[in-house]
């Protein structure tokens, strides 16, 4: 197997993983966490699926992995 073609497995898996985990997080309640900063749940929801839009692309575009 090819360098490029163990990196696309594994980010596909990490890729995979991350969508189960944040499909997890989204359907717990979340009654326990308090605000650091007003609207912080937006930035955290950002910061979450930027990572997996960026992981996403390393998983499965061919021009990201060239």
């Amino acid at each position: 197997m090819a360098l490029s073609s163990r990196y696309s497995m594994l980010c596909r898996i990490v890729f995979w993983a991350l969508c189960l985990s944040i499909f997890v997080a989204a359907l717990l309640p979340n009654d326990i966490a308090q605000p650091v900063f007003p609207h912080s749940d937006k930035a955290l929801h950002a910061a979450v699926f930027g990572c997996l839009t960026f992981v996403g692309c390393a998983a499965y575009s061919p021009r990201f992995l060239t």
